[in-house]
């Protein structure tokens, strides 16, 4: 007997590992605000509710905007708007990602993938209230993978620094 599409798709995200989970988190919340804007666009419908869910997910710069959604923390890792943005993010995840898994674990990646976002989190937050060039700028907010990849990445390069890496178009 079959199973449904969304119930297949449940079991394979509980069997995969700690790479696939971020990529799919990342992709599909990506995915799903796409069609969302797609369905606004199209039935000429206001986006109001779209640029909220936005907000609530991306990190705020004023630590006191950050005491009422400290969920922000977290659900920035996750959040893309641009497809440039998420497919490269993805693609340096994807490839040095497996590396990282092969050599020190699922456990070690989601710690370290998280640890990276929240340091990421707490420099931004840091040099924004910090420097004065910023003391002008409003409303500014942290989005994306890009901390906790550069974790990754840092990670593999530390953990096998002599590894050959061929590059897609330059050999």
């Amino acid at each position: 007997m079959s199973q449904s599409p969304f119930n297949d798709l449940k079991m394979q995200f509980a069997r995969a590992g700690a790479l696939y989970r971020i990529l799919l988190i990342n992709i599909g919340l990506f995915l799903a605000l796409m069609l969302c804007k797609t369905f606004i666009f199209l039935f000429k419908g206001n986006s109001f509710w779209l640029d909220e869910i936005g907000m609530q997910l991306s990190l705020p710069a004023r630590p006191a905007q950050l005491l009422y959604q400290p969920w922000s923390l977290i659900t920035y890792m996750f959040l893309h708007l641009e497809f440039f943005h998420i497919l490269f993010n993805m693609l340096i995840l994807y490839w040095t990602g497996r590396l990282f898994t092969e050599y020190l674990g699922n456990d070690k990646f989601w710690a370290t993938f998280i640890l990276g976002g929240l340091s990421g989190a707490f420099i931004f937050l840091l040099s924004y209230n910090f420097f004065p060039v910023f003391t002008d700028v409003t409303d500014t907010r942290l989005m994306g993978a890009s901390a906790g990849v550069i974790a990754i990445l840092v990670g593999v390069a530390t953990l096998i620094p002599n590894y050959s890496v061929h590059l897609l178009l330059f050999g």
